[in-house]
């Protein structure tokens, strides 16, 4: 168990996150949001949080929520100050083609970018980049690429920085993709490691719940 918990939220409806509690009190702070006219998504984070093999969360919203996603992370051996870069984009694609998002710089080596992502048509397959980046929820899509309940057939992924600080851009493969996804948003969120520079979180040690 680690010692920071990110929370990655996306909507397709105007139902928006108010509020995150747990059983052991910690404490969830909103680092991004960005939204457009039918979509948004955040990223909420507990920095110093209290492990539990029993943790319970309570997500309140603002409406009820039809289309949602929710997504939590257990990151190992995070800074006391674990919140590093954060940076948002939003656009609309119309083309067949890999789908170009939000780009950050990251402020520290060995940390780990979280990035999340919503997408109005299609379903998001793959995260590209190499082996130090992950897909962290993937499902098989539908023939014709319509939306999949499981995960909203958006866009959820992290990149494990461990020397390279230059700044880099999460780019997504989209499955039968006629016409483009039409509108996206995207957030990202560097947690820096207690060890910079170190192997505090080498290994995969962040893991989305």
């Amino acid at each position: 168990m680690g010692n920071c918990i990110l929370v990655a939220n996306g909507q397709g409806d105007p139902a928006v996150l108010t509020e995150i509690t747990d059983s052991n009190s910690n404490s969830y702070a909103q680092t991004t949001f960005n939204a457009d006219a039918t979509q948004h998504v955040e990223q909420r984070v507990a920095a110093n949080s209290v492990p539990s093999t029993d943790l319970t969360m309570t997500f309140s919203y603002s409406a009820t929520s039809a289309h949602g996603m929710i997504l939590m992370y257990d990151i190992v051996g995070a800074a006391a100050s674990p919140i590093g870069a954060m940076s948002i984009a939003a656009g609309s694609q119309s083309v067949n083609a890999d789908l170009a998002t939000v780009s950050i710089t990251p402020q520290a080596q060995n940390s780990v970018v979280v990035f999340s992502g919503v997408i109005y048509s299609h379903t998001t397959n793959n995260l590209l980049g190499g082996v130090k980046w992950f897909g962290d929820m993937m499902v098989e899509p539908l023939s014709n690429g319509a939306d999949i309940s499981l995960d909203e057939a958006d866009s959820w992924g992290h990149y494990y920085n461990e020397s390279d600080v230059s700044t880099q851009t999460a780019t997504w493969k989209i499955q039968n993709n006629t016409g483009g996804v039409n509108g996206w948003v995207t957030v990202a969120t560097e947690i820096k490691s207690a060890q910079a520079g170190g192997d505090g979180m080498a290994g995969q040690a962040e893991r989305p719940l």
